[in-house]
């Protein structure tokens, strides 16, 4: 789950957004919503990205234009952690 926000929004504030994530592989996938006010806009990813594939563990970052201004981030795929087992998986 991924999301962006207006931190400074306020009511009847709404901001147009297109994200592109940038996987390890060299891929991109983007997704498009909008923000509303100060509250979060979230994204599944890869569910909602079109283009994305398979989620390979690895960096990944997400470069975000929301009203002609980019904001980014990264985050990181453990492989290890996906295939973890739970103690409800036992």
């Amino acid at each position: 789950m991924l999301g962006v926000r207006n931190a400074w929004g306020t009511s009847g504030e709404a901001y147009e957004f297109l994200c592109t994530v940038y996987a390890p592989d060299g891929s991109a996938a983007s997704t498009s919503g909008t923000i509303r006010g100060d509250a979060w806009s979230y994204m599944r990813y890869p569910d909602e990205f079109a283009g994305a594939g398979t989620l390979p563990g690895g960096d990944y970052d997400m470069v975000c234009m929301v009203a002609g201004q980019q904001v980014s981030t990264h985050f990181f795929v453990d492989e290890g952690i996906r295939s973890a087992t739970t103690e409800d998986d036992r």
